[in-house]
């Protein structure tokens, strides 16, 4: 499938402030789930310079610094990307290494930071630790069952929400609540995995889907790492594994480490309003 990928984002500020140096994240990768073909990206105003690179994660990263001050910044993209898997099981599980606990062996120094939990209070991580071990059981200890009961489970018992404001909960929050956005369900199924010793990462990309005929926006998902088949994305706000609906610009062990832009501007009093616009097409549309 070939898509067509057109992202604004745009901040206006209430006086001129001096922009510091920005990082983003808003080129999609090229794996073997998927190919990029063409990518385009412009700042309003134009940078004093700028600089593309890999972030700690394997991540392309583009680090933006500017002169004077300035009353908007608007960062425009585009991207064509061929998706090209078609089957998200296409792979042969290394069943050796693919039951609960799971063995990393030579992986393991690589994959540690895609193991660590952040610290947690009282409370709810003990149910989530209770929902983690009853999805195990359920699962017979089978890795890969396992992923997908867990990513269907929380799609089937949790409200997929659209929020404005930025940032992930936490996990205990979207338990507590039992809804939240992709993000935010992302985020609890990256921690599910971590309680049993898998190792997942948060993605932040897009989706083509019948959802966004309308407009549509910047997506989120996990992705576990399997022995025999490397990283392989789950959707839990779709109850969907990865395939060639979706597109993936960044992964990294948390939310922030796929954040699309970060940067900080300095001004006395100012505030700032956020405005962005994504559209995701079948090339075919496109072009009809």
């Amino acid at each position: 499938m070939e898509l067509e990928i057109w992202h604004s984002t745009r901040y206006e500020f209430s006086e001129a402030v001096f922009l510091e140096p920005h990082v983003l994240r808003f080129q999609p990768r090229s794996d073997g789930a998927q190919l990029l073909q063409e990518f385009s990206l412009d700042i309003d105003p134009q940078p004093a310079g700028m600089s593309s690179g890999l972030d700690s994660a394997g991540n392309t990263v583009t680090h933006l610094w500017f002169d004077g001050v300035h009353r908007s910044l608007t960062i425009t993209c585009r991207a064509s990307v061929e998706t090209l898997r078609e089957n998200p099981f296409d792979f042969l599980p290394d069943h050796c290494r693919s039951r609960l606990p799971v063995f990393y062996a030579a992986e393991s120094d690589a994959l540690r930071p895609y193991l660590h939990r952040n610290p947690h209070g009282l409370g709810e991580p003990y149910q989530i630790a209770i929902f983690a071990s009853r999805i195990r059981d359920a699962a017979r200890g089978e890795l890969v069952p396992l992923l997908t009961s867990l990513n269907n489970t929380i799609f089937e018992r949790f409200e997929r929400v659209t929020r404005q404001e930025p940032g992930v909960w936490s996990p205990e929050r979207t338990w507590r609540e039992k809804r939240g956005a992709c993000r935010d369900l992302a985020a609890l199924f990256v921690d599910v995995c971590r309680s049993l010793g898998i190792a997942a990462r948060f993605v932040s990309g897009y989706e083509e889907s019948e959802l966004y005929r309308d407009g549509g926006e910047l997506h989120a998902w996990a992705e576990a790492y399997i022995p025999g088949a490397g990283w392989r994305g789950y959707d839990p706000s779709r109850g969907l594994a990865v395939a060639q609906s979706h597109v993936a610009v960044a992964a990294a062990a948390t939310a922030a480490g796929a954040a699309p832009v970060v940067g900080t501007y300095r001004g006395s009093g100012v505030t700032a309003e956020l405005e962005t616009e994504v559209r995701v097409e079948r090339r075919a549309e496109v072009l009809a």
